[in-house]
């Protein structure tokens, strides 16, 4: 904790905590399944190995009784077991990474500091303050009351809080020989709150103005159902984009019941404006525009769509906690090199697939005309230009960011030294405009051919040295030429809600020649 003296016009001093929490850890599933003499030997085979037990002297003592075991242990299990401790064994390694950083920020503070931060004498800040506990709105009035902050209603310095929270999840398969899945699953998630926490007409009752927050959230995510949709030509709208515009009567609907305010019979029931929609959760409402949006792109039905959320308790609090991360992965699989007819001219063939996705709003904020009179966690305040509830958080931007990196690749490296690649991959981008009510999609596929040979133990015409005889003669140990192609088709398109743009596409083309050389004498 950290106590700093305030300038001598602002009345009070600045007390300051901080939180780090971090988590690793690592599980090696290999370790786990070798404590087993059993799972070991399952393990090995499915590897493509052996294990070597060295053999006993028939004079040895207790060499009958290792026959005996070495007898039972010899008992192969079927072909099914075998299949399902495989499946059961393929999880080799999980790695985990949590970290959360939290501090906080508050002025105005009328009481010393001595040993360890804390004044023993009057307890204060308090224990769980010094040991980094991060205050929250039941907490500051609770401090408030103690007579500890200025009660100057001319102060305004404001009272500050900041929190990021990142998680990192990896995982590696190996279900068979040769056949690697690793899995990544990322969660990251910022937050900083200010407000001005004071005493406004010297009564002693302290009031929490202008709170604002602001940050931002970003997660692996999976939206390949609809990848690969069709955009109609002549309008340039995809069957996607209709889906997204039909499902906000339904979220809309599950909004208007879930919230109090729209409940209670002071409100009509529905939009008189637009009856489609529930009041204060019209077609444009941001409420209703996210979840619309996901449940669209995700190929989910709108009912099971996660909606915002709206409370703002601590600093912790997530208005995206609904939204759950989901892994990417890479998929390589090396072992068609073992199998005939490759292994008579290749040294290698790799086959490659991989998907990366990510969802992300970068920077949210707090509306300043939110109003929750009840506290129950919903907005009761309509806007009387757009008709819509006003919500805690604004989310200007929301984006999508998908890549088959590659959707299937395949390296080969023959017996001569020459190698061949042939990929093929596929991004789509989506970027939804909460302030024009516009989304941009943007597709685009990749086929790249590429090749490369290498030479080694070339003698070159060059000699170095004034004499001839001993001159050295150098020698080309590795020169490497490769050679590749690329051909990029590109689709470009903007929707706006209930008004269309036809989509722009794009073709673009390159070649790269590269070689490398070694020489040595």
């Amino acid at each position: 904790m950290d106590w700093g003296i305030a300038p001598g016009d602002v009345p009070g001093n600045a007390i300051e905590n901080s939180n780090q929490k971090t988590v690793a850890a690592e599980f090696k599933f290999n370790e786990l399944y070798n404590k087993s003499k059993w799972l070991r030997k399952m393990n090995i085979a499915s590897a493509g190995g052996s294990e070597y037990v060295p053999p006993l002297m028939n004079n040895t003592p207790g060499a009958q009784a290792a026959k005996d075991d070495k007898k039972q242990d010899d008992g192969q299990p079927s072909g099914v077991a075998k299949t399902l401790m495989r499946i059961v064994m393929a999880l080799k390694r999980i790695n985990v990474n949590y970290s959360e950083n939290s501090g906080t920020r508050m002025p105005g503070y009328l009481d010393s500091t001595k040993l360890l931060g804390m004044n023993w004498q009057s307890m204060a800040p308090g224990i769980g303050f010094v040991l980094g506990k991060q205050p929250d709105k039941a907490w500051m009035d609770n401090f408030a009351k103690k007579g500890l902050l200025s009660p100057d209603t001319l102060f305004n310095i404001q009272f500050q809080q900041q929190f990021t929270q990142r998680l990192d999840i990896q995982a590696q398969l190996e279900p068979i020989r040769d056949l690697r899945i690793d899995l990544n699953l990322t969660r990251s998630f910022s937050k900083t709150h200010t407000e001005l926490f004071k005493d406004t007409i010297g009564n002693g009752v302290f009031n929490h103005l202008n709170p604002y927050d602001a940050g931002g959230f970003e997660i692996t995510f999976i939206a390949i159902k609809t990848m690969f949709g069709k955009i109609n030509t002549e309008d340039g709208v995809s069957t996607t984009f209709r889906n997204f515009e039909g499902y906000r009567k339904d979220i809309s609907e599950r909004l208007g019941q879930l919230n109090p305010y729209s409940n209670g019979g002071s409100v009509p029931k529905y939009d008189p404006k637009d009856p489609q929609y529930r009041y204060g959760y019209g077609r444009y409402a941001q409420d209703v525009l996210v979840p619309a949006f996901l449940a669209a792109y995700t190929g989910t039905s709108p009912e099971d769509a996660p909606l915002l959320k709206n409370s703002n308790s601590s600093v912790r609090s997530n208005p995206f906690k609904n939204i759950l991360p989901r892994p990417n992965w890479r998929i390589t699989y090396n072992g068609l090199s073992r199998i005939k007819p490759f292994t008579d001219f290749l040294t290698n063939f790799t086959l490659t697939h991989a998907y990366t996705g990510l969802l992300s709003m970068n920077s949210y904020n707090t509306a300043l005309m939110y109003y929750d009179p009840l506290i129950l966690g919903y907005p009761a305040f309509r806007d009387t230009v757009s008709g819509n509830y006003v919500p805690y958080f604004l989310v200007p931007n929301l984006t999508i960011t998908e890549q088959f990196v590659p959707l299937l690749e395949a390296d080969l490296t023959f017996t001569n030294s020459l190698n061949i690649r042939v990929g093929f991959r596929r991004s789509r981008t989506l970027s939804l405009s909460l302030i024009d009510y516009q989304l941009s999609e943007m597709r685009s596929s990749e086929i790249t051919i590429g090749g490369g040979y290498r030479v080694r133990g070339l003698p070159m015409p060059i000699r170095i040295g004034k004499d001839g005889a001993n001159a050295w003669r150098t020698t080309l140990t590795s020169a490497s030429t490769l050679v590749s192609a690329t051909i990029r088709p590109s689709t470009t398109g903007w929707m706006r809600i209930s008004l269309y743009q036809p989509a722009a596409r794009k073709w673009s083309a390159s070649r790269r020649l590269s070689t490398m050389w070694s020489i040595t004498g």
